[in-house]
């Protein structure tokens, strides 16, 4: 049997193994580590620095959003840098999920933004020949909107280039900010879109393709309860949903949305309402530190200011409506070319999209042959296309306009019946509760 090995405290009479003597208070394996990450010696550093000052505010009775707020000092610096630095520009990323899947980089001109001023910013459409349908995005400027829908085209149409784009934030700090807020530890990894657009991406991945006119909301300004209720339909909707009153038209629509979302996209909307905020006012906040440096929006009373469409915009839109019948437009339905002659530039816009032959129209020489020059010419080339159809297209907007505003009557009716039977139903739970109380 092997001999014992001599306890080295025995020897020099201080073990308290073996009783000789009484064991202090906090002493014992583990004790160096507890130490360091609650607070009772030595120099903790990294994640122990962080629970020991954690431990120490709460034991001085802080709350989450004062350490919320130690959270945000500590990682000013690095994150404001990191949030410039994983700022995504999808537009990139499209460019880049197309050649890995094609096995060629995007000729020019292969995606076609037709790109308008909506009530509340930008509505862009992109479409390309080679997608299954358009997809759809918006924003507060020009920019943003055309982003939003390359974004929209990548999800559906590239889903598996979208997990590659951004990398998930450090699990330290996601777990953290999670219980700082009151969320899954993930939410804070997110990227958040309003519900509006949640449903316009739903859809367009379900029926492939999406317009303008695919999805309409109908808002009532309640001006008792100071509030808006909005009605969302579709034609490919089973049917037309109400949703919480909201303090603005916007906030009306969202929360509409959000009842579609649940009814007629149940799948994506479970895996959505996982991360989405509780709340419009978390909701704001996400969305206004996932796109930092917009512009402005006008606030209520302020005057609207009009935004001039350049007139490549404006040719796009009304060969949309002239050329309803054939679908949404192509890189293919109108073509720009140019051509460079003794240091000017001439551009040229072939029309293909209204039946019959082409139409082509040439617009006013532009001097320089340099990029912007270019850019010039063919934006001259729409000018004259747009003088020369002027009559067509008024006639087209007109015609586009009553449908639109048919479309809208007609979801209006369906809200006041829906609203009315919503508050018939308010009334009467009202009546069983004080009928209960009696």
């Amino acid at each position: 049997m092997a001999e014992a090995k001599p306890c080295k405290w025995c020897e020099a009479g201080e073990c308290w193994t073996h009783g000789q003597i009484e064991k202090p208070p906090g002493a014992g394996k583990g004790a160096a580590k507890k130490k360091a990450l609650v607070g009772g010696g030595g120099k903790a550093t990294g994640k122990g620095k962080v629970m020991q000052m954690m431990s120490q505010m709460a034991s001085k009775g802080s709350g989450k959003a004062q350490i919320m707020q130690m959270m945000m000092a500590m990682m000013g610096a690095s994150g404001a840098q990191g949030a410039k630095g994983q700022s995504t520009s999808w537009k990139s990323e499209l460019n880049a999920a197309y050649a890995k899947h094609h096995k060629a980089t995007a000729p020019k001109g292969a995606f076609v933004y037709d790109t308008n001023q909506a009530e509340d910013g930008f509505t862009s459409t992109l479409t390309c020949e080679n997608f299954a349908g358009a997809h759809e995005g918006t924003g507060a400027s020009k920019k943003a909107a055309e982003d939003a829908a390359a974004q929209a085209a990548v999800e559906a149409e590239f889903p598996d280039h979208v997990a590659k784009v951004a990398p998930a934030a450090p699990a330290a700090w996601g777990s953290m900010s999670g219980w700082m807020m009151g969320g899954e530890e993930d939410s804070a990894n997110q990227h958040i879109l309003p519900w509006r657009a949640q449903l316009t991406q739903a859809y367009s991945k379900v029926h492939k393709t999406v317009s303008k006119d695919s999805i309409t909301y109908a808002s009532e300004h309640n001006e008792a309860e100071k509030n808006y209720v909005s009605v969302v339909s579709s034609e490919k909707f089973s049917d037309s949903y109400t949703g919480e009153p909201g303090k603005s038209v916007k906030e009306g629509h969202d929360n509409a949305a959000k009842v579609a979302m649940e009814a007629e996209f149940p799948t994506e909307y479970a895996s959505l309402a996982k991360t989405m905020p509780k709340s419009q006012k978390a909701l704001k906040k996400v969305l206004k530190a996932q796109a930092p440096g917009q512009k402005r929006k006008r606030e209520d009373g302020e005057e609207e200011v009009e935004v001039e469409l350049d007139p490549k915009t404006r040719l796009n839109s009304a060969m949309g409506w002239m050329g309803r019948e054939s679908g949404p437009i192509t890189k293919e339905s109108v073509v720009y070319t140019t051509t460079e002659e003794g240091g000017v530039t001439t551009g040229t816009v072939t029309i293909n999209c209204l039946g019959g032959a082409p139409k082509t129209y040439t617009g006013e020489p532009q001097a320089g042959t340099g990029k912007a020059d270019k850019k010039k010419a063919e934006s001259n080339a729409a000018e004259a296309a747009l003088t020369a159809m002027q009559v067509q297209i008024s006639e087209a907007e007109v015609k586009h306009k009553a449908a639109k505003a048919e479309k809208e009557a007609i979801a209006k009716e369906k809200w006041k019946v829906l609203l009315a039977a919503k508050q018939e139903e308010k009334k009467l739970e009202k009546e069983a509760k004080k009928a209960k109380t009696e």
